[in-house]
């Protein structure tokens, strides 16, 4: 599987619980709408955990396709660029701050 990982910031203007919220309960389903190959979507928030610090992300989000080609048709179609998407994208991340890495999975479990 191919997948894209990005470390992403809430957008300063939602709380911690309002950017979890908006980001399960309407971006997922709106992202998963626009990209019909989508096989992996996947959301990791950081948690306290003793003597380890929290990091600089709000989350880290995996998006997962069959390969490289299908990754790029499909986030760069106009389905997937369509402008409400991008209102959301807009008022979950600060999206200067977003840096992703494309990576291809390897599972040894």
């Amino acid at each position: 599987m191919i997948k894209i990982i990005s470390y992403i910031r809430r957008n300063p203007k939602l709380s911690h619980q309002e950017f979890r919220d908006y980001w399960t309960n309407v971006h997922v389903p709106l992202v998963r709408s626009k990209l019909p190959s989508l096989r992996l979507y996947r959301g990791s928030f950081p948690v306290r955990a003793p003597g380890r610090e929290l990091g600089d992300a709000d989350a880290v989000v995996e998006l997962g396709f069959d390969d490289l080609e299908t990754m790029d048709r499909e986030m760069s179609a106009p389905l997937f660029m369509e402008a409400g998407r991008q209102a959301s994208s807009a008022h979950l991340l600060d999206l200067d701050y977003v840096k992703s890495i494309v990576v291809e999975e390897i599972d040894v479990s």
